[in-house]
């Protein structure tokens, strides 16, 4: 019990100490959270009138699996420009579980992080060990951040999600409630009509979007970088790739000498993609992210999906380069798995 109750805070006791924490969510960005629908389950999101807290609204999510899958619910939302978190210790999370005993799972990336899937937290709430809080009342958690301020930098994305593994404790077919995060009612900003370009859109400059060739500037990996004895294929215009060996496998990169993109510059990536071979291995996933020669720690725009055989889907991303001139697209199968990957863009948003 000891090791929950150092996650709950009355509001406030943030003001106390020499502590800095930020919220989970705000009056602003509490409307740019999403949920989604996939093959295997979906997770509505909306914002209401928090429950016992008059004046105050909260994210209701609504999470219902369909069927067992190695694949995730997500609900997120990805600033843009990316938040420096950098002087905060905590981020107050208020939750409230309409069911007991099912578990939500809060995931932060950014830029900065240095783990694989660019996580700076990521745990189950409540944590591994820790009691779980009762349903049905508000809790106000208090998730402690890396000490390392470079990692609480870039902060570009703030997710909750549930799990659709057969072991894990969603079930099937029911719908699962969770209230996160309390902000006071704000009306966002109506855009001007007649909309002035300026104020509603970026300028945009596209860098790619062609089919892919033999000619054209992606290559395709054959070194260590890519466990197996077989290169990528460009049919069609599209990239085919499938693994048969475990491990990273990267099998296209773009060519920073031809398709080149410039340091410290917001872009955006879109891509389709097709699922021909179901993944399998230990740690199976899809990939892309961007890369330079230096440590992965400048990796920027990391993403990764799941997805079985016959399945199709978009991909879209913003990523901002660091102060590196050798950064390239990069697209891979972890472990054993086949896509087609295609309809590839690039935009330069100044």
């Amino acid at each position: 019990m000891l090791n929950w109750c150092r996650w709950l805070l009355g509001g406030m006791a943030l003001l106390c100490g020499t502590v800095s924490a930020i919220d989970f969510l705000n009056s602003d960005s509490i409307w740019e959270f999403t949920g989604e629908n996939t093959a295997g389950g979906s997770v509505r999101c909306e914002m209401v009138d928090a429950p016992e807290k008059p004046g105050l609204k909260t994210l209701k999510l609504t999470f219902r699996k369909k069927e067992h899958k190695q694949d995730w619910l997500d609900v997120q939302y990805k600033p843009l420009p990316t938040l420096d978190w950098s002087a905060e210790d905590f981020v107050v999370l208020p939750y409230f579980a309409e069911k007991p005993n099912i578990p939500l799972y809060v995931k932060i990336m950014g830029d900065n992080a240095t783990n694989p899937n660019r996580a700076v937290i990521e745990h189950p709430l409540p944590e591994k060990g820790a009691e779980p809080p009762s349903a049905g009342q508000w809790h106000m958690l208090k998730l402690p951040l890396p000490k390392d301020t470079n990692i609480k930098k870039g902060v570009n994305t703030i997710s909750v999600y549930c799990p659709m593994l057969e072991q894990n404790a969603l079930p099937l077919n029911e719908d699962v409630v969770f209230y996160v995060g309390l902000a006071k009612y704000k009306m966002k900003p109506r855009v001007p009509w007649p909309p002035v370009k300026e104020k509603v859109a970026k300028k945009y400059h596209v860098i790619w979007d062609s089919p892919v060739t033999d000619g054209s500037p992606w290559l395709k990996v054959k070194d260590s970088n890519n466990q197996n004895d077989h290169a990528a294929e460009f049919k069609d215009g599209a990239i085919c790739f499938v693994s048969t060996a475990n491990g990273w496998n990267e099998f296209t990169w773009s060519d920073f000498t031809r398709l080149k993109l410039k340091p410290e510059t917001l872009y955006r990536l879109d891509f389709d993609y097709d699922v021909t071979v179901d993944l399998s291995g230990p740690n199976c996933i899809f990939y892309s992210l961007i890369r330079c020669g230096e440590p992965i720690t400048k990796d920027v725009g990391w993403q990764q999906w799941l997805g079985g055989e016959g399945q199709s889907g978009h991909r879209s991303n913003f990523f901002t380069t660091k102060e590196n001139l050798d950064y390239r697209v990069i697209f891979g199968v972890r472990d054993m798995g086949g896509i087609r990957i295609r309809n590839i863009r690039i935009v330069e948003i100044q």
